[in-house]
């Protein structure tokens, strides 16, 4: 019976991550970003605190994928998560939502200061050169931040809100 339920425990925690992490960049996936998010600003309506959400999209990363193909454009995400995920503490959350966008949710800030450095090495981590294929890519992205409960109180609004940022960023 103890192996029974071990190869079931095995199982349920193979399937949590098939459904919660992006198999290419081992990023939490959309849906995992949209319930987390969802379940720290419920916790934050009866705890004051802040939470800072930042989008970020690669610009000209088509480019990439049709100059170089799918599998150097897949390496390339795989480096800009990294990246990213060197950029903030183990207690953030970063996601991949689909294509070359990417999340990251703040908690517990304590200054506007540190979230600007954060934002800074964000865009300056992944904008150094990459090796795809002995050629070197350089992009950047750029980022769109909203700050709970300032930007939104809800995960629709405050999700808009950074993507609007972001998307005003590229123009």
């Amino acid at each position: 019976h103890i192996r029974d339920i071990n190869q079931q425990i095995k199982l349920q925690n193979r399937l949590k991550q098939l459904a919660y992490n992006d198999p290419l960049t081992g990023l939490y996936k959309r849906t995992y970003f949209m319930s987390h998010l969802k379940q720290l600003l419920q916790y934050h309506q009866q705890t004051p605190g802040s939470v800072v959400l930042m989008f970020l999209d690669l610009d000209q990363f088509k480019k990439i994928n049709d100059n170089l193909g799918h599998k150097a454009g897949d390496i390339l995400l795989c480096e800009v998560a990294r990246r990213i995920r060197s950029c903030v503490r183990d207690s953030d959350t970063v996601a991949r939502l689909g294509g070359d966008e990417f999340t990251v949710i703040l908690e517990d800030i304590t200054s506007a200061q540190y979230v600007g450095r954060v934002a800074e090495n964000i865009l300056s981590t992944p904008a150094l050169p990459y090796m795809l294929d002995n050629i070197e890519v350089n992009i950047s992205p750029s980022i769109g931040i909203s700050l709970y409960p300032a930007d939104g109180r809800d995960v629709d609004m405050l999700v808009r809100n950074a993507d609007a940022a972001m998307y005003y960023a590229k123009g």
